[in-house]
């Protein structure tokens, strides 16, 4: 961690409920959109909530960008384009 107490480098936790959130390094954190859920065309790096439908439990939380053609459906970020950490939260374990 740097004098911040903040990351340096992102992680990927499993909480007591089983879901795989990423805990972002200093840089990403500066850079997520907060505001999830204002509509589909915003655009930029953000962190959405999800939810398994069958259990109705906290499933994940991937890193998400949406931008130009991507704006509606966006794209999950699979590495940190500030530290380049693994951010997969989509894959099963090994």
């Amino acid at each position: 961690m740097n004098e911040d107490m903040r990351p340096i480098e992102c992680s990927v936790t499993v909480t007591d409920e089983g879901a795989k959130v990423v805990v972002p390094c200093w840089a990403l954190e500066e850079c997520l959109d907060q505001s999830y859920g204002r509509g589909t065309k915003y655009q930029g790096l953000t962190q959405p909530y999800l939810v398994n439908m069958e259990t109705h439990k906290h499933s994940r939380s991937p890193i998400v960008f949406k931008g130009g053609k991507h704006t509606k459906p966006g794209l999950t970020v699979n590495y940190c384009p500030f530290c380049g950490s693994n951010v997969k939260t989509h894959e099963e374990e090994e």
